[in-house]
């Protein structure tokens, strides 16, 4: 499964997946090389989860898709941060993030087409960790996610990563 357009076709399913689900708690899928896709490894909000990057029988990841129980849509920077291990193993590297409200789900993709350098992963999570600090600060009040959003994207692209958003709104009608 190298073709990214093919990647990026069960990023998307997944994600539509995972955004139908009680946000109740964190949930992630890995994707690997080999198409198989993980169970679903769920979070609780303070605990810490282990989301494997090599499979011995599916060979490395090439996607993580999760979503985000708190009302934000930026990556954390755990997300960062696994986004910069798998891009040091295997590129393309796919974060996605799925954020869920009453209105739809925002999927956004995040892909290192390249390797990042330790020095470029250093530089990335010290110019993220002052948003990181602010969301929590303000409870990820949605003038701070945005600014996020917009300032953390740029610094991302400046080291080659390139951010997709999508939007799914919710379907209320019923078809005939």
């Amino acid at each position: 499964m190298n073709a990214p357009c093919e990647v990026k076709s069960v990023i998307l399913r997944v994600a539509r997946e995972l955004a139908r689900k009680p946000a109740d708690v964190e949930r992630a899928v890995v994707i690997f090389e080999d198409g198989y896709v993980t169970p679903e490894i769920t979070q609780h909000l303070r605990s810490r989860t282990l989301v494997p990057f090599r499979s011995q029988e599916h060979g490395l990841a090439v996607a993580i898709v999760h979503t985000h129980p708190l009302p934000r849509s930026a990556p954390s920077l755990a997300d960062l941060w696994a986004l910069c291990i798998m891009s040091t193993n295997r590129t393309p590297a796919y974060l996605a993030t799925v954020y869920s409200s009453g209105e739809g789900s925002v999927v956004t993709i995040y892909i290192a087409k390249r390797r990042l350098h330790p020095q470029e992963i250093r530089e990335i999570i010290r110019k993220s960790y002052l948003y990181e600090l602010l969301n929590v600060r303000f409870r990820f009040a949605p003038e701070i996610s945005e600014k996020q959003i917009r300032e953390q994207h740029r610094i991302l692209q400046e080291h080659g990563i390139v951010v997709e958003r999508y939007v799914f709104r919710r379907y209320y009608g019923h078809r005939s």
